[in-house]
C-alpha cells in the first residue's frame, strides 16, 4: 500500500513537517497514509525531487531511494525513448485536465515519469497513474 511506504519514507518526521516539505496540507497527507487517497502529480514530483524512487513509492518495487539506483534525479540519465514517451504522456494529461503548468514543472514531471519507465514500470501503468493522479 502506498500509504505504508509513505509512512516509511516519512520516518520520524512529524506528519505536519513532511506534508509541508511536500507542499501539501497535513489533512491531505494523512489521507495518503491511510490509503483513502493516492498522491497527486505534484506530490509525486515533490517526492521524486526529494530523492524517493517513485517506482518504489507507487508499487513497492525497486530500491526506496533514487541514489540506490546508481544516480540521483539530477544526474540519472534517461534514454531518449523513455523521455519522449514521458513527454507525450505529460502533455496528454496536462491538456486533458487543462492543468496550468510552467515549462520547468513539466520538465521535472517528464523526468520523473521517464525515471518510472526506466525503472521498469510499464508505460500503460505509468499513464494510468498520471491520469488518476491528475483527476
Amino acid at each position: 500500500m502506498i500509504g505504508q511506504r509513505l509512512i516509511q519514507a516519512r520516518g520520524d518526521v512529524p506528519q505536519t513537517d513532511f506534508a509541508a516539505q511536500l507542499g501539501i496540507p497535513k489533512s491531505t497527507y494523512v489521507r495518503y497514509e491511510r490509503g483513502e487517497r493516492e498522491p497527486d502529480l505534484r506530490t509525486c514530483l515533490a517526492l521524486h525531487s526529494a530523492g524517493w524512487n517513485l517506482n518504489w513509492v507507487l508499487t513497492g518495487e525497486g530500491p526506496e531511494r533514487l541514489a540506490d539506483l546508481g544516480g540521483t534525479a539530477a544526474s540519472h540519465p534517461v534514454s531518449h525513448k523513455s523521455l519522449t514517451i514521458a513527454l507525450q504522456q505529460v502533455e496528454e494529461v496536462v491538456a486533458e485536465h487543462q492543468l496550468p503548468m510552467p515549462p520547468s514543472r513539466k520538465a521535472d514531471l517528464a523526468l520523473a515519469v521517464a525515471d518510472l519507465i526506466e525503472e521498469g514500470m510499464p508505460e500503460a501503468k505509468v499513464l494510468r497513474f498520471v491520469r488518476a493522479a491528475a483527476a
